[in-house]
């Protein structure tokens, strides 16, 4: 019938549309095929309108050329059928996933279990605790974690089409010569002497690999004397024998750390041959040790002869410390 025709025509344009839409043809081809339908559709109904209208004059010529009509809408369209079923083959899949998923949500909830949409809050408060949250969560509520590191893979959904790619980019590195007014963190500066990545201090090994220094040090000081004994100007004289004193004092601190680094290296020698004996090694106390100490302080003194002079800076020192006593 006219009608039926009109119907299948129209489902046949549809078809073409969905067709050409999912091969990523332009908007000038899709309207144009869907002017060439509406041309073709009014030409089939003017043609039917004919023989509907008038059923008895010519029974069998409707039946003669009514399979002629449906045969040349087949043949017109019958090509397009074969294309929009092989490229509409990807939509109807992810068509048939999502159904799949609907019809899973509703079948999931068996004849027993009731839909918690309509469940009250007691209702699922007390589901939660009888399955537990975790599982609560993962069945009514679809918050099953997924896994945050998991590169995602983007796909063609048709191979024709361009691939779909994030629009988010790394940020390009900033220049500061575009923004010089811009200011930049202050930058931390890390003292190699100080800093744990460089290691812990050693003083025998230092003492080894710097040793030059103290040499040198020693011949700058006999320079330094030198240009004081030829300098006139009284401020830079001063200046020149602060410089000599300080070094002066830094080498006799030198010698004092060596000389008590021996004696501290002695007692522990002698505790090591006692070990080896299989006797038990006996550490001395900070009292034992500071008296170890002055011991071979005096002895140093006594070979300078330099204990009477040691000994009333002492006394000095003391009467000092008495009188500041007093007063206060």
């Amino acid at each position: 019938t006219h009608r039926a025709t009109y119907c299948e025509l129209k489902y046949k344009l549809r078809r073409i549309q969905l067709c050409l839409h999912s091969r990523g043809e332009g908007l000038a081809k899709v309207n144009f095929c869907i002017l060439y339908g509406v041309y073709f559709i009014l030409l089939m109904s003017s043609k039917l309108k004919t023989k509907q209208f008038y059923p008895d004059s010519s029974d069998s010529s409707d039946e003669d050329e009514g399979p002629d009509v449906s045969t040349k809408s087949k043949s017109l369209l019958g090509n397009f059928d074969q294309e929009s079923d092989t490229d509409t083959s990807d939509s109807s899949d992810d068509n048939d996933s999502k159904g799949g998923d609907e019809s899973r949500s509703e079948d999931e909830f068996s004849s027993e279990e009731k839909d918690p949409s309509q469940m009250t809050m007691e209702e699922l408060l007390k589901l939660q605790e009888e399955i537990g949250t975790k599982a609560f969560k993962v069945k009514y509520l679809k918050s099953d974690k997924k896994n945050k590191n998991e590169v995602k893979t983007f796909k063609r959904a048709n191979k024709n089409r361009p691939r779909e790619v994030p629009m988010m980019r790394k940020a390009a590195p900033r220049m500061n010569f575009l923004e010089p007014e811009k200011k930049i963190g202050k930058k931390i500066s890390r003292d190699p002497r100080f800093d744990d990545l460089s290691g812990t201090l050693n003083m025998k090994t230092w003492q080894k690999k710097y040793g030059f220094i103290v040499e040198k040090r020693k011949k700058e000081k006999e320079l330094l004397k030198q240009e004081l004994k030829k300098e006139k100007d009284p401020e830079q004289k001063e200046k020149l024998k602060s410089i000599v004193q300080r070094m002066e004092n830094q080498e006799r601190e030198r010698a004092k750390r060596e000389r008590e680094e021996n004696v501290l290296q002695v007692e522990r020698d002698g505790q090591i041959e006692n070990l080896k004996e299989g006797k038990k090694p006996r550490f001395m106390t900070k009292s034992e040790k500071k008296l170890l100490l002055k011991a071979a302080h005096f002895e140093q003194l006594k070979k300078e002869n330099r204990v009477d002079k040691y000994m009333e800076k002492k006394e000095k020192g003391k009467r000092a410390k008495e009188i500041r006593g007093n007063i206060s």
